[in-house]
Parts: structure tokens; C-alpha cells; sequence
């Protein structure tokens, strides 16, 4: 199979080495980080690569960061990616772009299960359904049924626990007809995001949603949850320091939660699961109360005045709005410029409000050629990848200083076996209260 994946190359490329090593590590030196330079780039894969759809080529940049949790150094990466080829799919028109993002225990292991399923499955899925002239729906409706396939696969795996762990999975796939038309269509689950940004009639940049975040702080998304019997809460709500409300006026994308302390789904008679998204893949404790794997869809005909595809994590989103990582990508000289620049901003971000960060992952498509003028010919055709982020060779100079930002409220885990919290100071701020 023609995969780019987390820790994992099969391209037909190749793997030529170790992108940073030809920068220097000014990219990784960070005013201000608890870690230095060799750490961050110890955690940091780098992928920039091509792919050409109906003899249109596109450049694409990936960066992968393994999150900083001073309390658990070990903590694995519980975000993944894949790029899959055109090579993998019948008409060889059609190519996708995926992130997930783990949460939970075993995070890792299900975002890494609905990666690589996906990353199979799909181009299964939509065998001779992925043209131009193909009905749009017969593609929602076969990806539809590979989100909940897999969910249920990941139910029934024999060595991943999802009762309290899953995954969001956002997926872009691009397709392109024989006259050079080009269509992107999104499917997501969670809360990672993607963005499209353009050029509007009056040649100013803008951008487009391709995907929503699915969280309690959608009255519809908190509708459906109380119809399954639900209930959203805050954890201060939860807890009877704030009065019950529904005054959730957060606009996700638009707007960045600064309170951090984000509306959650909980039982009726017990402080579990406080998930802070209201669909995923796994989660098998909150689907019983309404969240569930079916992904909302967008679909976007390509013309010349798109730019830029940027796919990411919430490790990127969840101090960014849309239109900072719009002007960020703009600044870039390249599309794994881009992705560095947004990792920077995230990761500055995160130090600085909170004594941690969140694995961070962001992938930029270049649509139109938008960064040919500043483009080093010389890193144009390269796919590379970086040694697998974060082992222990690191913990003999990791820095022991207590940051300066602290955890906020949002970063209360819970556990569900004793319905106690456990005020840990390693836990997620958005994700579920393990």
C-alpha cells in the first residue's frame, strides 16, 4: 500500500532522511519552552511530499509532535495521520488526507486501529464511486458505512479497551475527473478540522469550514445527545459550583474556548464518560449515550482560486481560530513551512496558557501552486520522515521546571469506576475524563 502514516513511510518516493537535520533545529528553538530544541525535535516527525491527481501535482507538507506532559513522560502519541495515494485507488484519481486524534487510556491504540483501517477500507469502499460524474451520495453513503464498520471493529478488538478511550477521524479525500476537475469531500468525526483557503472575487484570502466540530457546544449536536438520554454538563456544572444553563455561545472555528471548561456528556446517575465531543470512533461507555461514529460530510468543487487544504488536530485548533491558521499558512514559503509555522503558533499557545501541550498535527495541501514562487526546488519531490517521535533516549535532560502556565478547569480527569475525580494534572482539557 501507498501510505504516509505516523512513524511509517510506504511511498514509492522513498524515505530520504531526516527533513530537520538539513535545517538545523531553528525551527524546534522555541522562546520560552519547557524543552529544548533536541527534545521538541526527538517528538517531531516531518512529511513533505506530492501527490498528483489528473496530472495536477500537489504539494503537501506534514508535521507530527508528540505532546509535552511533564508527569508522564511516556505518554505516546495518541495522534495519527495518513496520506494515501493515488496508486491505492482504482481509477488512481483519488487520494486522502486523515488525522486522528486518540483520547483515553488507550488512545493511541485507536486512533492508530482507525488510521489504518481507514486507510484500507476506504479506497474499498468507494471503488467506482469516487469520479466526477459519480452520484455524491453513493460516496457519503459508503463512507458512511466504513466509520461505523470500523467503530464496531474497534469494539470488538480483543486487545483495545474503548470503553473509555476512542479517536476522532476527520478524512479529506480528492478526487479529479479527465477534464481536470478536482472535488475535495470531507468526512468527519470529533473534533479535529479541516479549512480550505481561497481567494475571493475582490482578491482577498479567506476561508472555508470543510468540517464542523461535533461538541456540546452545538445545540444540535446537545439535542441529540439528550434524546439518547445524555446529559451535557461543564465540570464546574457537574460538580454544583456553577448553576445549571445552556448557555453555551462558544462558535468553535470562529472563536477559541478561553475558559476551559467546555460543556461534557455524562451519564444520567454517574460522573462518566465527560466527553467533550459528541461523535468518535470508539467510546463504546459514551455511544451508549448518543455519541456515536457518523460523520458529517462537506464537499467542495476545486477551482483556481483555492489555495490551501489544512487538516488538523486539535492540538492546532484549540487555541487557533480558522482565520489565524489562515494567515499563518499564508506567511509560509512552502507547504511544510506551513505546517511548522502552525506547530510554532500551537505550541507557543499551549505552553503559555497551560503547563503542558497537546499532540499537535497539521497537514497543509498546497491546491494551486500558492507557494511556487518561494519554493527551494531542491525539497520539491521529497518524502521524508523522521525518526519514530518520542522514546525514552530524551528523559535523561527533560526539564523538570514547573511552566508557567497552569491547567485550567477543563483539565479535571474523572474516574468512572468510583465516580470520583482524580484532579491529575496530566489530563486532557477536551478530551475524555479517563
Amino acid at each position: 500500500m501507498e501510505l504516509l502514516s505516523m512513524g511509517t513511510c510506504f511511498s514509492s518516493v522513498g524515505c530520504l532522511g531526516k527533513s530537520s537535520a538539513a535545517k538545523g533545529l531553528e525551527w524546534a528553538t522555541i522562546e520560552g519552552s519547557p524543552i529544548d530544541a533536541n527534545q521538541i525535535d526527538h517528538r517531531t516527525e516531518q512529511h513533505p511530499g506530492e501527490v498528483t491527481l489528473g496530472g495536477k501535482t500537489m504539494q503537501f507538507g506534514v508535521v507530527g509532535f508528540r505532546g509535552f506532559y511533564p508527569d508522564e513522560p511516556y505518554k505516546e502519541n495518541q495522534d495519527k495521520f495518513a496520506v494515501v495515494l493515488p496508486s491505492e485507488w482504482d481509477d488512481q484519481s483519488t487520494a486522502m488526507f486523515g488525522v486522528f486524534d486518540g483520547h483515553g487510556s488507550m488512545g493511541d491504540k485507536c486512533a492508530d486501529f482507525a488510521m489504518k483501517q481507514m486507510s484500507s477500507r476506504l479506497p474499498v469502499a468507494l471503488k467506482g464511486k469516487t469520479s466526477i460524474s459519480s452520484d455524491v451520495r453513493e460516496c457519503k453513503s459508503a463512507t458512511k458505512s466504513c466509520f461505523v464498520g470500523i467503530n464496531q471493529d474497534l469494539h470488538k478488538h480483543p486487545r483495545v479497551d474503548d470503553t473509555l478511550s476512542g479517536t476522532t477521524a476527520i478524512c479529506v479525500v480528492a478526487v479529479s475527473g479527465d477534464d481536470g476537475s478536482r472535488r475535495l469531500m470531507s468526512a468527519n468525526v470529533g473534533d479535529s478540522r479541516a479549512i480550505i483557503v481561497f481567494k475571493d472575487s475582490n482578491g482577498n484570502f479567506k476561508f472555508k469550514p470543510l468540517s464542523v466540530d461535533q461538541t456540546p457546544y452545538r445545540q444540535d449536536e446537545r439535542i441529540r445527545i439528550r434524546e439518547a438520554g445524555g446529559r451535557v454538563l461543564n465540570v464546574n456544572q457537574l460538580e454544583g459550583h456553577e448553576p445549571i444553563h445552556d448557555n453555551w455561545n462558544v462558535n468553535l472555528g470562529n472563536e477559541v474556548d478561553e475558559y476551559g471548561d467546555p460543556p461534557r456528556v455524562w451519564r444520567q446517575d454517574q460522573k462518566a464518560p465527560g466527553t467533550a465531543f459528541t461523535r468518535s470512533i470508539g467510546d463504546s461507555v459514551a455511544e451508549e449515550l448518543g455519541v456515536f461514529a457518523e460523520p458529517e460530510f462537506d464537499v467542495h468543487a476545486v477551482d483556481d482560486n483555492d489555495m490551501l487544504l489544512i487538516v488538523a488536530s486539535d492540538g492546532v485548533w484549540e487555541f487557533l481560530t480558522n482565520e489565524t491558521v489562515k494567515s499563518l499558512a499564508l506567511s509560509a514559503s512552502s507547504c511544510q513551512d506551513a505546517a511548522i509555522i502552525l506547530w510554532q503558533q500551537s505550541f507557543k499557545e499551549w505552553t503559555s496558557k497551560e503547563y503542558r501541550t497537546d499532540d499537535i498535527t497539521v497537514i497543509v495541501v498546497d491546491l494551486n501552486d500558492t507557494y511556487a514562487s518561494k519554493r527551494n526546488v531542491s525539497e520539491s519531490t521529497a518524502v521524508v520522515v523522521t525518526k519514530t517521535a518520542g522514546t525514552s533516549a530524551e528523559l535523561g535532560s527533560m526539564s523538570t521546571q514547573q511552566h508557567k502556565g497552569q491547567s485550567r478547569r477543563g483539565s479535571t480527569k474523572m474516574e468512572v469506576n468510583t465516580g470520583s475525580f482524580a484532579k491529575e494534572t496530566n489530563a486532557s482539557r477536551r478530551g475524555s475524563l479517563q
